[in-house]
């Protein structure tokens, strides 16, 4: 029994990618001519259109090289699950001839795929009679349609003859007499030769070698675009960027001193920090005791966020959203301070 294989060594999917970038870039390459639009002289207008075609055709070639890998794969893994489909198709048994009543041997199955069928075909032979019948996966049995004769729509009768050198078909219409004929040639014709394939293969299909250096150029392109963006957003955003740039950058004991410095004159005293938590931020908690009694919690609590506010104001610290909290004499809160120029932006 004959089965075709749809699944074929890897270079003839090599082979035909590389067949199919050389027509694409082909293509392009051969593109008529379109001057730019400006004042631009004939050789200057020539001179810019190459280098841009040429850069064009650079990364049509990098694309290529991208691609090529995942098609292939994607290729081979169609093929692969075509030639199971195939294989796990079981074929049907107990075909019988029409004509002399034997039953036909089973000599082929295939997949068929059109527009409008999907599905494996099989193919029996009478070795009695030469009979022929073909039935798809379904159970449905193939009938072969006769063509329409193209003057009167009669269904056409077909006849062979069959030399060494030649099949000849000869379709004929029983109403009107039309015929129509068609010569298949037998003997073995050259098959053209791109000549030139090899060249433009080495020119438009990039080696391992050649496409490791387009993705490194693609990947310091990345990176210049990225630092050209950031000087572009920089030069947007100069304000902000100069108020970063004056930030203090504290260390915690000068923080300390600072507030005990300030906070003593407005009458909070005893300033104790605990154990900094250390995750993304450093946050400091601290305590400390308001010596002013006439001071309502409320004034108490507000006016030392005042205070601490304007402190950190100028610094990488700042007051923690939790804000300030009173009891019994004693205020509480948080400070965090912050790192590196992306926080630093946000508190700006």
């Amino acid at each position: 029994m004959n089965i075709y294989k749809h699944l074929q060594p890897e270079q003839y999917y090599i082979d035909l990618h590389d067949r199919i970038t050389v027509d694409i870039l082909r293509r392009l390459e051969s593109a008529p001519f379109k001057k730019p639009k400006g004042d631009f002289s004939e050789e200057d207008a020539i001179r810019t259109v190459n280098a841009v075609n040429g850069m064009y055709l650079y990364f049509q070639k990098g694309d290529r090289y991208l691609k090529k890998k995942e098609d292939i794969a994607k290729w081979m893994e169609g093929d692969r699950e075509k030639d199971k489909r195939v294989e796990q198709t079981e074929p049907f048994s107990g075909i019988m001839c029409p004509k002399c009543k034997k039953e036909m041997e089973l000599v082929s199955k295939d997949l068929i795929e059109t527009t409008s069928i999907n599905s494996v075909l099989f193919l029996y032979d009478c070795k009695s009679c030469d009979n022929r019948r073909a039935f798809y996966e379904n159970g449905e049995e193939y009938e072969s349609k006769p063509d329409k004769c193209p003057k009167c729509d009669t269904d056409m009768i077909k006849s062979h003859k069959k030399t060494k050198s030649a099949i000849t078909t000869l379709s004929t219409c029983p109403k009107c007499k039309h015929i129509d004929k068609y010569v298949y040639d037998l003997t073995e014709k050259e098959k053209e030769v791109d000549l030139n394939f090899e060249a433009d293969r080495k020119r438009f299909c990039l080696s391992e070698e050649e496409g490791q250096e387009y993705i490194r150029a693609l990947e310091n392109m990345d990176r210049f675009k990225k630092v050209m963006d950031d000087i572009e957003e920089r030069h947007k955003n100069k304000e902000v960027y100069d108020k970063v740039a004056k930030l203090k950058k504290l260390p915690i004991g000068e923080i300390k001193r600072i507030m005990i410095e300030v906070l003593e004159k407005d009458g909070y005293g005893d300033l104790q920090f605990d154990k900094p938590e250390m995750g993304r931020f450093v946050a400091v908690p601290f305590t400390a005791q308001d010596n002013k009694l006439d001071r309502s919690e409320y004034d108490s609590r507000h006016k030392l966020k005042k205070i601490i506010d304007t402190i950190l104001a100028d610094t990488n610290w700042r007051l923690m959203s939790d804000g300030i909290s009173y009891r019994m004499g004693y205020v509480s809160g948080k400070i965090r301070g912050y790192e590196g120029e992306e926080e630093l932006l946000k508190i700006v």
